[in-house]
């Protein structure tokens, strides 16, 4: 069947199979016209001349290979391959065996041909403004994901992801098609937070060298001057409030070090996690907390979801950060939050060495505060049988008042917590 493919579509088809295999998604038909309609080789541009016309062109370019699933309300048609064991032929080490090895598909090479038609394909947006771009929101969502897939080391792909930040138009009308830090892909409010932001959230490095290098051109048209850079690395904004915190969220460590060393703000307040710290230790990023930490990142800080970076980590159930952070003199039992302390924190979902080890520790087993006011209501309501004897026999107080369910035995009965209702009465009965 591959063979029988005309040699005047050959081009087409390999990209068609390649992109039909590889997508994040099914494309649709249109967009699956315009990914073909890149032109890649050492100059890649899209020529809408060599758009196809219509499905039936589609199904010409690789016939028998792939099937078009119409869609209801009037949505585009869905092109996807007709059978797993045609992609599993075209990935596999038998197609090399034969004359049709050109159809190989190397996986990683595949993602970076793909990085570089989407890439390709938002750098020609701003050329033509009243062009139609049916892939404008599937390059603008998957770029990154297909170069992190593929081979970041290949220059031309390492170019245009630096044209792309670097070009002022090109990176907003990206962010405006879709931004990153929204689930639902919505343009942020007012405005953009910095390519340095951006960089560092998606961990491009190369990107960041480059926008610390004083390279880029001081024209707002072209990218960012040093007196920007500078700025822009301590920038408010975005989802994370900051470019550190959101490497350190993302688990960055050689952009985390980055801008430590360029001049960012360790203890920059704001986002989701009110600081860099909090960040790496809810996403149990050890050396990014051990990097923190040694250079001089307040282990108390105070802001966001959970208060502080302990108890992030004891909600998350990250032991080994947990230590780090004791040893280091955190204080064990710091207030605010969403659990009010790190106790109720380890006790709520239910991790019970890092109860143990907050226990051994000092922890005020009976410190209020937060959604349940005490750690053994947090245990009682979610049903963590162990921690709430743990915390019974190191001398809990059953009787503590406060919190969503107003005491520990009134949130077990809420859940029909069964095993831990017994554990309460047996033990109010005994006292």
């Amino acid at each position: 069947m591959l063979l029988k493919i005309d040699s005047a579509w050959l081009e087409y088809s390999q990209c068609m199979l390649i992109l039909l295999c590889c997508a994040k998604r099914p494309l649709t038909a249109p967009e699956l016209v315009d990914a073909i309609a890149v032109e890649l080789g050492d100059l890649p541009k899209f020529n809408p001349d060599r758009r196809l016309e219509g499905v039936d062109a589609i199904y010409e370019v690789c016939p028998g290979f792939i099937e078009v699933d119409e869609q209801p309300f009037g949505e585009a048609p869905l092109v996807r391959i007709a059978h797993f064991s045609v992609q599993e032929y075209l990935e596999s080490e038998r197609i090399l065996q034969h004359k049709v090895a050109k159809f190989s598909i190397k996986k990683r090479k595949a993602h970076t041909d793909i990085a570089c038609i989407c890439l390709t394909y938002l750098l020609s947006m701003s050329v033509d403004p009243k062009e139609e771009y049916p892939l404008a929101l599937y390059a603008a969502k998957t770029w990154h994901e297909h170069l992190r897939d593929g081979d970041k080391s290949i220059y031309l792909v390492q170019h245009q992801t630096l044209q792309l930040f670097q070009n002022t138009t090109d990176f907003e009308n990206w962010v405006s098609i879709w931004n990153i830090d929204d689930y639902s892909g919505k343009k942020p409010a007012g405005k953009i937070p910095s390519s340095i932001y951006y960089a560092s959230r998606l961990g491009l490095d190369l990107v960041l060298s480059k926008l610390f290098s004083g390279s880029v051109a001081s024209s707002s048209s072209s990218g960012l001057s040093l007196a920007e850079v500078s700025t822009d690395i301590n920038a408010q904004g975005g989802w994370y409030g900051n470019a550190l915190q959101a490497a350190s969220a993302q688990g960055h460590e050689a952009i985390v070090r980055q801008l430590l060393d360029k001049g960012a703000d360790i203890n920059a307040q704001g986002g989701q996690y009110g600081n860099a710290l909090q960040a790496a230790s809810y996403e149990g990023s050890e050396a990014i907390v051990r990097q923190l930490l040694d250079k001089g990142a307040d282990i108390n800080a105070q802001g966001g979801i959970y208060g502080n970076a302990l108890q992030a980590a004891s909600a998350e159930g990250h032991e080994a950060i947990v230590r780090q952070l004791l040893d280091k003199g955190a204080d064990i039992n710091a207030q605010g939050g969403f659990y009010g302390n790190a106790l109720q924190a380890a006790s709520a979902q239910g991790h019970e060495a890092i109860v143990r080890q907050l226990l051994d520790k000092g922890a005020d087993i009976n410190a209020q505060g937060g959604w349940y006011e005490n750690a053994l209501q947090a245990a009682s309501a979610q049903g963590h049988e162990a921690i709430v004897r743990q915390l019974l026999d190191k001398g809990a107080d059953i009787n503590a008042q406060g919190g969503f369910y107003g005491n520990a035995l009134q949130a077990a009965s809420a859940q029909d917590n069964e095993v831990e209702v017994r554990l309460l009465e047996e033990k109010i009965a005994y006292s």
